[in-house]
Order: structure tokens, then sequence, then C-alpha cells
């Protein structure tokens, strides 16, 4: 389970340096009218940095359309209207405080789901 602890962390990461990048855009957008609950953008995150590993290390030979296929069942999980992860996205990236905060609950998510896994034989490592 290593590899799949390191894989979200790098994920995480790479995407507070994108928002930390967007951060640097003055022309901040307004919250979208549908904005989706900081709690419930965390789950989201979390649930497709699950999918894209599971994805990645499965060895498919169509990752990249099985990839954006797995997007919209995200949506009808959580029950979103159409592109609204994407301007809920878009705009909390623009939002440092509150993108860090949906990281860690992300972060949270994932160690939860990691904790109820059966434990691995460390002997080998």
């Amino acid at each position: 389970m290593n590899y799949f602890l390191k894989i979200y962390k790098y994920s995480l990461l790479i995407g507070a340096i994108y928002a930390l990048c967007q951060c640097k855009n003055k022309n901040s957008i307004p919250p979208p009218p549908d904005l989706i609950e900081e709690k419930i953008m965390g789950r989201i995150i979390a649930d497709a940095l699950l999918i894209e590993n599971k994805l990645s290390v499965s060895g498919v030979t169509q990752y990249n359309l099985l990839l954006l296929n797995s997007y919209p069942l995200l949506d009808q999980k959580y029950h979103l209207k159409d592109s609204q992860s994407y301007y809920s996205y878009q705009y909390y990236v623009q939002q440092p405080e509150k993108f860090k905060q949906i990281l860690q609950i992300a972060i949270d998510t994932l160690n939860t789901l990691k904790e109820k896994l059966p434990k691995e034989n460390t002997d080998n490592q």
C-alpha cells in the first residue's frame, strides 16, 4: 500500500502547487451559484484520486478514455449538475485557504479508507 499512499500524496501535492499558481491570478472569479460544499468537494477529489490510481496501476490500454468516462460517475454519485464540479473546483483553486482545507479533507478521507484496508505483511519491506 505504500505505492498507493505515495500516489495520492503526490497527486494532492501537484494539485496544491497548481492551486497556489492560480492564486497569483488577480481576476478572482465569484463563487458559482451552485457551489459545492467544501466537505463534499474534498470527498470528490479523494474519489477522483482513487479512480486515477486504480486505472493507472491496472495497466488498461485506454486509460485516458476510461478516466474521462469515470468523471460523470462521480457527478452521479454526488448528485451534481452538469459542470458543477468543474466550476466549483475553479473557484476553490483561487481561494488558497479554502482549497487547503479541501485538500486536507481529501487526505483525511483517503487515510480513513487506508485504515479500513487489511494490514499488509511488512516483513518484505
